[in-house]
């Protein structure tokens, strides 16, 4: 998914990228980490319904190209960074465990 792995440059709007690299400058790597949940939050209906009904491929395909949708786009930039930070916390002891299991 290259919206994470490009701190999404490669797939959200110029401004969006560039408040959330302020962020993540200001907050640490751990931002990253809750847009990308808060992002998942906003699309899980429509992740949830491919999983049920549709083959894996176009859950995958979805996946890839879902940040480039109104629901993601539309979303103004300052509600999506406050609603991550709230509602997805996330711990020094998280962020350690999270990095330990993406390097295995």
């Amino acid at each position: 998914m290259s919206w994470i792995m490009t701190l999404y440059s490669a797939d959200l709007p110029h401004h969006m990228v560039k408040r959330i690299w302020d962020y993540f400058f200001v907050y640490g790597s751990r931002v990253i980490h809750q847009v990308a949940l808060a992002i998942l939050y906003r699309v899980q209906d429509a992740v949830v319904n491919l999983a049920r009904t549709r083959p894996v491929e176009h859950l995958l395909r979805y996946l890839k190209t879902f940040t480039r949708e109104d629901v993601v786009v539309g979303w103004p930039v300052e509600e999506l960074l406050d609603f991550a930070l709230s509602r997805f916390p996330i711990s020094p002891g998280l962020l350690a465990s999270l990095v330990l299991t993406m390097s295995l």
